[in-house]
């Protein structure tokens, strides 16, 4: 959780962001000779790659402390071997006597304790692959009870922590120290025996301090989006931790708020002095943000209240946090798709804006950005989009399916005749073929030569694929789909006219039953259909080169 402070590594820090998707990372900090005498003694071994940070510090208090966290790539096939990177936080000064240089002691001890935090102290309490359990019980007989403080993070692309393959949970190294006095400090760490695998410790910003009053600053609930941690406009609050020693009586703290955000626009109310009562030693001053819809940077919201410290001096405690802008997620989104019957339609969407993590749901409460569907006819499908403040944004996708493909027109036509094709549905552009040769006037319309039968075949963009054959006729003759001999001196036989220019012509009359109930040879139009019953039949009618028109004929009486 620590987003800011000082990494001091035995390699090159540049190799420590996370995900970690190496479980060796060695970068090599070019230091292979630097050892350190302190972190010799804590190991038992050689150190290389020694990493170390010294500085003076007057305390203001009747205590130092500061937080960290150690990680490494040793951890876990390395746990309980000679492997056992070393680090330590060496405090020397007036009252101190302890074992390392100028009298230090290592202050990075596991909590309760006055075991020394390393590899084989604080792990997953298993030996690794290349260690053995007796190894770790010779640094501290209860290693495996400290499984608490540790985090195993053993190849995990999927993190945005940090390379190493396991690290602790932050802790919290503190010394008893004389007010007023200064104090040395140095922080160390190395490989320990070889160079290999890369070890670190982190020091948490404005951790460092002299126990006394202090004041913190802290974000509810802030999502791990990879940003630092701050209050976010009418989603994210946060406020400010106070504390201060124990035993002392009633006071009041006057406030002071500073930084680039508008402590009369951005919140809605913030005090300019608190009250602890007698015994109290915390006060947590609440902040909520407000949702101005002013587009704005990030800003920072300072807290400041002065104080008597346990030296007698005057000083000042003092957080900071930051505030984020808020602005309304939106999706970019074709929402209009067409689509072939059956054919799989990807409908997909991209976030923006707002605060991660997103969430939302497809109509099969899948979590991708893709939504894979079929559709045979029109459908809509529902988008529900949130982002991690709860602002909801509901979009429907409307998928539009093509009308069916079909023929809209005749199909008898006389030779010489000027045909257009109609259709209707389908998806363009469209491809027509015919089975035989076409004389095209464009491409929707063709002269019928001769007469015959001609097959069209339809062709869409979807694949489909439809026929329809046209009956081209020889129209000289023409022939009458019904007659009715009912004696009554209209349309009493069955007369087809053109017979005197086409020539001998014969006729065939056939049941629904295929059998014959009439025939000439040479049709004289006197057929009266004596002794026929009314009803359909089947007009086949010979011309005299050899072709035949077949009708439908029905007798009405």
């Amino acid at each position: 959780d620590m987003f800011s402070g000082i990494i001091l590594s035995t390699g090159d820090v540049q190799g420590a962001p996370g995900p970690n998707n190496t479980t060796s990372n060695t970068e090599g900090g070019g230091y292979d000779g630097i050892t350190d005498p302190d972190l010799v003694a804590i190991c038992g071994t050689a150190i290389h790659d020694a990493a170390i940070l010294e500085f003076d510090v007057e305390a203001n208090g009747d205590s130092l402390l500061f937080t960290y966290v150690f990680a490494s790539e040793e951890y876990n096939e390395y746990v309980c071997s000679n492997f056992n990177d070393a680090f330590g936080f060496f405090v020397s000064g007036p009252g101190i006597d302890g074992p390392y240089t100028n009298n230090a002691v290592n202050i990075a001890l596991i909590p309760a304790s006055d075991v020394e935090v390393s590899i084989n102290t604080v792990n997953g309490g298993e030996a690794g692959v290349y260690g053995q359990g007796s190894i770790c019980s010779a640094s501290d007989p209860n290693w495996q009870s400290n499984v608490a403080y540790f985090i195993d993070n053993d190849f995990n692309p999927s993190s945005n922590t940090v390379q190493y393959d396991g690290f602790t949970v932050p802790l919290i190294a503190s010394v008893g120290v004389q007010c007023g006095e200064v104090y040395h400090i140095k922080l160390a760490i190395g490989d320990a025996f070889d160079y290999l695998l890369d070890s670190a410790v982190f020091i948490e910003s404005n951790s460092f301090s002299s126990y006394d009053y202090t004041v913190e600053a802290v974000v509810n609930d802030y999502p791990e989006n990879g940003e630092e941690a701050g209050l976010v406009e009418g989603c994210v609050a946060g406020g400010f931790a106070i504390s201060r020693p124990a035993g002392l009586g009633a006071q009041t703290i006057q406030l002071t708020w500073s930084g680039t955000a508008s402590t009369s626009e951005d919140f809605d109310f913030l005090p300019t002095e608190i009250t602890m009562e007698a015994g109290e030693t915390a006060h947590f001053i609440s902040v909520e943000p407000l949702f101005d819809g002013t587009e704005e940077s990030t800003e920072i919201l300072t807290l400041a209240f002065p104080f008597e410290n346990s030296c007698g001096n005057n000083s000042v405690a003092e957080a900071s946090i930051l505030l984020y802008d808020y602005e309304s997620p939106e999706i970019i989104a074709q929402t209009e798709v067409e689509s072939c019957p059956g054919a799989l339609i990807a409908l997909a969407f991209e976030p923006f804006g707002g605060l991660e993590p997103y969430s939302w749901m497809w109509p099969d409460e899948s979590m991708e950005y893709t939504f894979e569907t079929t559709a045979m006819n029109d459908t809509t499908c529902d988008l529900i989009f949130s982002d991690y403040c709860n602002s909801i944004i509901e979009t429907a996708f409307l998928v539009t399916v093509p009308s069916p493909l079909h023929w809209d027109m005749d199909s008898v036509f006389c030779s010489g005749d000027l045909i257009e094709l109609n259709f209707n549905g389908g998806t363009a552009p469209y491809e027509i073929q015919a089975d035989v040769e076409i004389d095209w006037t464009d491409e929707l319309h063709f002269t019928a030569n001769e007469a015959g039968f001609i097959t069209l075949t339809l062709t869409d963009d979807c694949n489909t694929t439809i026929t329809h054959t046209l009956d081209i006729q020889d129209c000289t003759l023409m022939i009458p789909n019904v007659f009715t001999p009912n004696n009554d001196g209209v349309n009493d036989r069955l007369v087809i006219s053109g017979l005197e220019e086409v020539g001998t012509v014969g006729i065939e009359v056939f049941n629904r039953w295929g059998n014959q109930v009439f025939a000439s040879a040479g049709y004289l139009n006197n057929w009266d259909a004596y002794g026929v019953s009314e009803g359909v039949y089947y007009l086949t009618v010979h011309l005299p080169n050899g072709d035949s028109i077949q009708r439908q004929l029905t007798i009405l009486r």
